[in-house]
């Protein structure tokens, strides 16, 4: 989920509505593994930002290389 950026915003947005009972027993299964609701959101943000700004940095690069 994290890898995908629709994903990330599918889970960001049943979190956001539901919390970890959208997930039912599945959020239970590892409670030391993962950081909760807000540590969730965390780890989404962070993955939706990565995907912003890592295609827009290769963009970047890669036309500053380019003879125009």
């Amino acid at each position: 989920m994290i890898v995908n950026p629709l994903g990330a915003v599918r889970t960001g947005a049943l979190l956001g509505i539901e919390g970890t009972a959208a997930f039912g027993a599945a959020s239970l299964a590892l409670p030391p593994l993962h950081p909760g609701a807000g540590g969730a959101f965390v780890v989404l943000g962070i993955s939706l930002l990565f995907w912003l700004v890592a295609p827009t940095a290769l963009a970047v690069r890669r036309l500053s290389k380019a003879d125009v």
